[in-house]
């Protein structure tokens, strides 16, 4: 039973296997219905190659090698019924899948270096998702353990391309460009990684034009860059940003973690046009952290510096912004309230509430509580409902009353798919 009187279980499900990802498809299909895709991550034990390997043909020109599979599995959500609508096999494990702004393109990253891309489609009354193309952005052993697409343009019209940043397990954080078709790729800055970690690059996430990532070294990474446009997608490396007695192209380092940083959110604020950057990262130390990223020397010292942490318990894997709007809309303060849903290893999931402004304190609470997962909860997503940029901070602020969000939460080696209520 899940102790916060705030939390409502609805319904779950055991899957056919581990999940490791999901998300809510951004764009409303139904007026009464939403829609999710779940990833999956299958290791196969030793037992299983050696017996996939001595069925194998005895003219087989080498024994199996690729030990992990996945699946992608779409869901509708209708009130309190849950309706599976699609699975697909996928020949990989699948570590990370994110759609395109508010659009229906999906794309999925693999342990075999690929990144696929699939359209949410509707063929015969029935929605289903069409594989599009997979792309060979990394080694076939080396796994892609996110992706983050760019630019975060809510309207793209079919002519304009767009980009899209990962990170690896041997440490590094490319991006590649892809034709507005997505059927043809090029990793920018001439293939040559952008920021590299000492071990696995978690996570990344972008802002304007800088460039965050989160590694397995206990390390936050930035790289501040430009796009410049000539026949093809360039990136550019701001020149006082280079290392020369390195390899890191630019990137700068910063401590402020116990363990591996996994998870990294934009929190939005206005005062981001002054030259700063608030963030909200998760780490395996079981800790959130609020940090600005300042790059006007006027205001603040140039650099990464933290704001507040708190303590919420079982290694945090994923992170993402539920809403967030201004506690003071009539006054200079620019004081923001965000709702953050984390996926807290070990524990659950958990409701945070965090709180700050450009010149103010920080503050981070647990909300809420959802504990009925037990094993290795990776991942949750909330359903979309209208953006809180597409409104005005009187708007946001009258909307502070109590809200209910529909949540769907997976644990991994359980199989558990749960559909569950936070009130705010």
């Amino acid at each position: 039973m899940d102790r916060s009187p705030k939390v409502t279980i609805l319904m779950s499900q055991i899957l056919d296997l581990p999940p490791s990802c999901l998300e809510f498809v951004p764009e409303r299909l139904e007026e009464e219905a939403e829609y999710f895709v779940v990833g999956t991550y299958y290791l196969h034990n030793e037992t299983e190659i050696e017996n996939a390997n001595a069925n194998a043909n005895s003219h087989a020109l080498e024994p199996l090698k690729q030990s992990r599979e996945g699946s992608l599995i779409l869901f509708r959500l209708c009130g309190r019924k849950l309706t599976l609508i699609d699975s697909i096999p996928y020949p990989s494990a699948i570590l990370d899948l994110h759609f395109y702004n508010d659009h229906n393109t999906l794309a999925v990253a693999s342990s075999t270096g690929t990144i696929s891309i699939y359209h949410l489609i509707k063929k015969s009354e029935k929605l289903n998702l069409e594989h599009v193309v997979t792309h060979q952005v990394a080694q076939k052993d080396i796994l892609v353990l996110s992706i983050a697409w760019y630019p975060h343009d809510k309207t793209p019209k079919s002519s304009q391309s767009s980009i899209i940043f990962y990170t690896l397990s041997d440490g590094k954080v490319l991006a590649a460009h892809l034709s507005p078709d997505f059927k043809s790729f090029t990793i920018l800055n001439n293939a040559a990684p952008l920021i590299i970690h000492d071990d696995n690059a978690w996570t990344c996430t972008v802002a304007s034009n800088i460039l965050f990532s989160g590694g397995d070294d206990s390390m936050l990474n930035k790289l501040n860059f430009d796009l410049q446009d000539t026949g093809k997608k360039k990136i550019l490396i701001e020149r006082s940003l280079t290392n020369s007695e390195n390899h890191h192209v630019g990137q700068a380092c910063f401590k402020g973690h116990d363990a591996g940083v996994t998870a990294i959110i934009i929190l939005p604020l206005p005062s981001t046009v002054k030259g700063d950057t608030f963030i909200l990262t998760g780490s395996y130390d079981d800790h959130v952290r609020v940090f600005v990223s300042s790059t006007e020397p006027l205001t603040r010292i140039p650099g990464v510096h933290k704001l507040a942490e708190l303590l919420v318990g079982g290694g945090v894997w994923r992170l993402k912004l539920i809403e967030a709007y201004p506690t003071k809309p009539e006054t200079d303060e620019n004081e923001w309230e965000y709702i953050v849903l984390a996926s807290c290893m070990l524990v659950g999931a958990r409701i945070l509430k965090i709180k700050g402004s450009y010149h103010g304190n920080w503050s981070i609470q647990i909300d809420a509580e959802m504990t009925t997962h037990k094993s290795m909860c990776y991942s949750c997503d909330v359903q979309p409902q209208r953006s809180f940029s597409q409104k005005s901070e009187e708007d946001l602020c009258s909307e502070k009353s109590s809200k209910t969000w529909t949540i769907a939460s997976s644990s991994f080696y359980d199989k558990l798919l749960v559909i569950w209520q936070y009130k705010s």
